[in-house]
């Protein structure tokens, strides 16, 4: 019995001993475990304030490429309103000399009316009568109001254009003509610019060349007249045309107007 119990009491501080032994090394894996747990939540810490850092670099850094940007923007808008004050400061002295010009313009337009009716008048009679009526529109344009000055130029300007064409230009047409006798007959013209307006019966019989220095129409001689109707024939065949024998006339001298 004493054996027994001297046994169990060994025992007992065996299980005791070994007991003892293994709070320390448990407490000992509990602390390197709390310190590896410290140390990831420091090292998620330290990873989490070093994004962020790295954000706010990055945003200094759009920040300055911004504030780059504004200063050029800025630049550019001070570069655009001086241009806008200067062309605004061009367009006044613009509109003020458009005033004066437009006072100017007026009277000049008046008198190129005045002096190409003058001209129409004292020309070769090609066309007169429409040319004298487009003069009388023009004259009668000049005071419409709903026409600013510019369409009015331009009209103008555009009838001194047809004048030049007439002056340029070959033609033969067919048309009315009252010979210098008085009768009335269907006859064919010829139109070679300013220098020659001639005019011929349908049968090419008699001719007529228009005189600028008396104003008048002149019998044309044979050899004139045949050459007339050579021409027209050329013209109205599209043949080539030739000159050398024709009765060319000088230029008129216009006379200005009073």
């Amino acid at each position: 019995m004493l054996k027994f119990l001297i046994s169990l009491a060994l025992i007992g501080l065996a299980f005791g001993l070994s007991i003892c032994r293994a709070d320390p090394l448990q407490q000992a894996l509990q602390i390197q475990q709390q310190t590896n747990q410290q140390s990831r939540a420091l090292q998620q810490e330290i990873s989490r304030q070093d994004e962020k850092r790295q954000e706010m670099r990055a945003e200094l850094a759009q920040l300055k490429v911004q504030q780059g940007q504004w200063s050029i923007y800025n630049h550019y808008l001070k570069k655009q309103g001086e241009d806008q004050l200067k062309r605004k400061q061009q367009l006044t002295h613009q509109l003020d000399e458009l005033s004066t010009t437009r006072a100017e313009l007026v009277p000049l337009m008046e008198q190129m009316i005045s002096q190409l009716e003058l001209f129409v008048q004292q020309d070769i009679p090609l066309h007169r009568q429409a040319r004298l009526a487009r003069v009388q529109l023009l004259s009668k344009m000049m005071g419409r109001s709903d026409l600013s000055i510019a369409e009015k130029y331009r009209q103008v300007s555009q009838a001194y254009q047809q004048e030049l064409h007439y002056g340029n230009s070959v033609t033969t047409y067919q048309s009315a003509f009252k010979t210098p006798q008085g009768d009335m007959l269907q006859a064919n013209y010829f139109h070679f610019g300013r220098l020659l307006l001639a005019v011929q019966t349908l049968d090419a019989s008699r001719g007529w060349r228009w005189d600028a220095a008396k104003q008048r129409w002149i019998a044309l001689e044979n050899e004139q007249n045949d050459e007339i109707a050579q021409a027209i024939h050329s013209l109205k065949s599209q043949q080539p045309l030739s000159l050398l024998k024709l009765p060319l006339l000088a230029a008129p001298v216009i006379k200005e107007a009073s």
